[in-house]
C-alpha cells in the first residue's frame, strides 16, 4: 500500500491519504494510524509532502465465501498466529525451502482437507503436472496447499505451506499428510519434503497497532 502524507515545518504527520489501498481496510487504518506517531526530516521551504510505500504482504483477495472483511482484532489475532523464532537466511535472503510446521492441520485426511479446499481456496491454472496447487486467503491467514494425485510414487500426499514470519523476513512453513498405502512411499514423501528448493523470503508485515 502507499500513504500520502502531509508534513509540517518540524516534519510531523498532518493529513494521511491512502493513495494505495492494501485491500483490507482494516489494514490501512491501523497503517495510517501508526503513521502519526512517524517523524520526517523537515523541508527547508516549509510544509511538504511524502509518498511513502508500507509493505504488508502480496496482495491477496479473501477467497472464503462470504467471509467478512477481517475487523482489526481478528487481524491481530492472525498476525499473532504468524510468528515464529528467527530462522537463518543467506545474504540472498533465501531460507531452507522444508521448515517444518508444528501447527496441524485442521482435517486428519486427504479427502477431508480437499473438501475444504473446494470450498474455501482457489485452485491455480498453472499447477504443475500431477498435482493441483491451491491457495486459501482469509486476512493474514495465507496459505498454499499442494496435492499430489497421479504421477508420484507416494500419491495421495497433500503439502500445506503457511505464511509465516520471524520479524525480519516472512517465509512458508510445511506440513505434509501421506496416505500411500505401500510400504515405504510416506518415507519416500518426506525425503521429498526435505529436498524441497530453497525459498525467496519477503518483507514481513510491520506490528499492527496494540489493543487500546
Amino acid at each position: 500500500m502507499v500513504l500520502v502524507i502531509a508534513l509540517d515545518r518540524c516534519g510531523q504527520a498532518g493529513e494521511i491519504v491512502v493513495e494505495q489501498g492494501s485491500g483490507i481496510a482494516a489494514l490501512d487504518e491501523a497503517a495510517s494510524e501508526a503513521a502519526r506517531s512517524w517523524r520526517f526530516n523537515p523541508s527547508p521551504d516549509g510544509p511538504s509532502r511524502v509518498r511513502v510505500p508500507v509493505e504488508f504482504l502480496p496482495r491477496q483477495e479473501s477467497t472464503v465465501p462470504g467471509a467478512a472483511e477481517p475487523s482489526l482484532d481478528k487481524l491481530r489475532a492472525q498476525y499473532r498466529a504468524m510468528q515464529v523464532a528467527r530462522v537463518a537466511a543467506r545474504a540472498d535472503r533465501t531460507v531452507e525451502g522444508f521448515i517444518p510446521d508444528p501447527q496441524p492441520l485442521a482435517h486428519e485426511t486427504i479427502a477431508a482437507s480437499l473438501a475444504m479446499l473446494e470450498r474455501e481456496a482457489k485452485l491455480q491454472p498453472d499447477s504443475p503436472p500431477g498435482t493441483r496447487v491451491y491457495v486459501r486467503a482469509d486476512g493474514l491467514d495465507i496459505t498454499q496447499w499442494t496435492l499430489f494425485d497421479e504421477g508420484w510414487a507416494f500419491v495421495p500426499a497433500l503439502i500445506r505451506q503457511r505464511l509465516v514470519s520471524d520479524g525480519g523476513n516472512a517465509f512458508m512453513l510445511s506440513r505434509g499428510l501421506c496416505e500411500a498405502k505401500r510400504a515405504g512411499e510416506c518415507a519416500r514423501f518426506e525425503d521429498f519434503m526435505r529436498s524441497m528448493p530453497r525459498q525467496e523470503t519477503r518483507p514481513p508485515p510491520p506490528p499492527l497497532p496494540p489493543e487500546s
